[in-house]
């Protein structure tokens, strides 16, 4: 089929209301490449060469031979090479080849034998309402001002169990109390 007869067929789909085909492209980054700078991305990335740089993506997928010198934040990494920096994902797989220094931040983690992780495994929270309102708050809705509260004096009574002669006022017996 020629490339004109598929363009027709796809325009004439999307006349028709039928849903447009969304491809998404993994990108590649050779071996011998060597990049410095951030990677952010919407799609899915396979990195064999070396970043210096904070990654961002959907899905990262760590080669072998591959490095990188930065934070990762994605939904789904799969590491077989070197990572110095934070990796940060909710579903993180290390293999037997793995060699991270840095912090590990997930909500489900595989670690094959072999790998080696020099930091900290941390499990991501289930976010609640509550931080969602804290995050709303953040980004600039309105609050309510908090009004300082003010004390309640406190007054001292005289201790009922005293006996108090009751024509002078004087008192039988010391006591002391300590109020707090």
């Amino acid at each position: 089929m020629l490339i004109s007869e598929k363009l027709k067929r796809q325009f004439w789909a999307n006349e028709r209301g039928a849903r447009p085909r969304i491809r998404k492209w993994t990108s590649l980054l050779a071996k011998d490449l060597i990049l410095n700078g951030d990677i952010h991305i919407d799609g899915d990335i396979n990195i064999d060469g070396r970043v210096s740089g904070n990654v961002t993506c959907e899905k990262l997928v760590i080669g072998r031979f591959g490095y990188v010198d930065g934070q990762i934040r994605c939904k789904e990494a799969e590491i077989h090479g070197k990572v110095t920096g934070a990796i940060s994902a909710n579903d993180i797989v290390l293999t037997e080849t793995a060699k991270v220094s840095g912090d590990v931040i997930h909500k489900t983690l595989s670690i094959r034998p072999g790998a080696v992780v020099d930091g900290f495994y941390r499990q991501k929270k289930a976010k609640t309402i509550a931080d969602r309102k804290g995050k709303a708050r953040r980004a600039g809705q309105t609050r309510r001002q908090a009004v300082p509260k003010k004390h309640k004096r406190r007054s001292l009574k005289k201790p009922t169990n005293n006996p108090v002669n009751v024509a002078n006022g004087a008192s039988h017996s010391v006591v002391r109390k300590t109020i707090h």
